[in-house]
């Protein structure tokens, strides 16, 4: 009988085109997700006071944070203790730029390249007019935008200029993205395409309200506005292929494998399919967002206000933890975005938040702490009670 059921299972599977010992072989082999990154919740390495409030978002790489701050001064810290390894008297108002052990500042009127380890000069050249946008660096180049609506190039080893380029700009928030090949500019209502070689001006597009900072994923654009849209535009042509309607401001946008996750002012982390810009999922947050999403290791990071932090699963949009900073910094307001390390090492410290009066503090992941489970004394000794076996006494006659 058991023969001839399995016979019958054996032929089933046959008529509907299927191998019914791969199926189990793929049951048993189903792959396994890698493990998120462990970037909450953490403890407190190091609380400092800087001698200035920051005047632009911080910077950091595996062994120091630069910061900018007020009245023409730039510190760097030691990221494991938040000691002072150097400070310059350079003024600025533009995030810093760490690459290769060198630091770049764009001040008002100047480019600096400066040791990072030291805070000495490699070199510095002049700006024809202020930056009005974070600089931005690839393999070859350096790239600086400057009021009005003009695109510098500087070469990384020198700083002499490889090429200008003024695009007719219209007024509004500015930023930049870059790959090997590209260059993405927003200014205003306006989005182009800038060749990296020399500059040329490849396409330009105007959009409804003010744009966000852009992000480059392989042929794509994602860019979102103030009129509560995030636009997926063709590289190569500039066209739109979708847009998504959100609930409030689009603040920025991150992409992890195959979603782009967007975050807006109604207080929502979304993830939207890449290619076609389909819902995946949709999380309410606790907080107010203040700057774009981070994507590591499985996660989202969203940076904000207070909490100065979120961490939430990227494939299913679940919340992991919030960095908390009440017991030392209760009502802080925090510079966005909160520093987060691209790679995890044990016992080092992965996120850096600022306040905005200007105190910073340096956290550790806890589970990057391999710290054995505490002692708990025992209440019971382990083992089964054993009871005494009765012994024969023998009599005498």
């Amino acid at each position: 009988m058991a023969r001839s059921i399995r016979t019958y299972v054996l032929l089933l599977f046959s008529c509907l085109g299927a191998c019914p010992y791969c199926a189990v072989a793929r049951a048993e082999h189903k792959p396994i997700d890698p493990p998120l990154a462990a970037l909450l919740p953490s403890e407190q390495a190091w609380l400092i006071t800087l001698p200035f409030p920051p005047s632009a978002p911080a910077v950091m790489d595996d062994t120091r944070v630069y910061i900018p701050l007020a009245g023409e001064h730039f510190i760097a810290l030691n990221r494991q203790t938040g000691e002072t390894i150097w400070s310059v008297e350079i003024e600025s108002e533009r995030s810093p730029l760490v690459r290769d052990g060198v630091v770049y500042i764009a001040a008002s009127d100047e480019l600096h390249a400066l040791d990072a380890a030291t805070g000495t000069h490699k070199w510095r050249v002049p700006l024809p007019r202020s930056p009005i946008a974070a600089l931005a660096m690839t393999e070859s180049a350096i790239i600086a935008l400057v009021t009005p609506d003009e695109v510098l190039a500087f070469r990384p080893a020198d700083g002499s200029q490889l090429w200008t380029q003024s695009f007719g700009g219209t007024s509004g928030p500015a930023s930049l993205a870059v790959d090997r090949s590209r260059i993405i500019v927003t200014q205003g209502s306006r989005v182009l395409r800038v060749d990296l070689a020399n500059g040329a001006v490849r396409w330009s597009r105007t959009l409804p309200g003010m744009l966000r900072s852009p992000v480059l994923a392989g042929n794509r654009v994602f860019v979102g506005s103030t009129e509560r849209e995030l636009h997926a535009l063709n590289a190569d042509s500039g066209g739109v292929d979708w847009s998504f309607q959100v609930g409030g401001d689009v603040i920025g946008a991150a992409t992890a494998d195959e979603v782009v996750l967007v975050v807006s002012l109604d207080n929502v982390l979304r993830a939207l399919k890449q290619s076609s810009g389909n819902q995946v999922w949709l999380q309410k947050l606790t907080m107010r967002p203040a700057a774009p999403p981070y994507a590591i290791g499985g996660i989202v990071a969203v940076p904000g206000m207070a909490p100065p932090l979120a961490t939430f699963n990227a494939k299913t949009g679940k919340l992991i933890a919030t960095l908390d900073t009440t017991a030392d910094l209760p009502d802080a307001k925090f510079m966005a975005p909160t520093l987060v390390s691209s790679r995890l090492t044990p016992f080092s410290v992965s996120l850096v938040a600022i306040t905005r009066d200007g105190r910073a503090t340096g956290h550790r992941p806890v589970a990057m702490m391999f710290r054995d489970a505490a002692l708990v004394p025992l209440r019971t000794l382990p083992g089964k009670p054993l009871t005494k076996e009765g012994s024969a006494i023998p009599r005498s006659p």
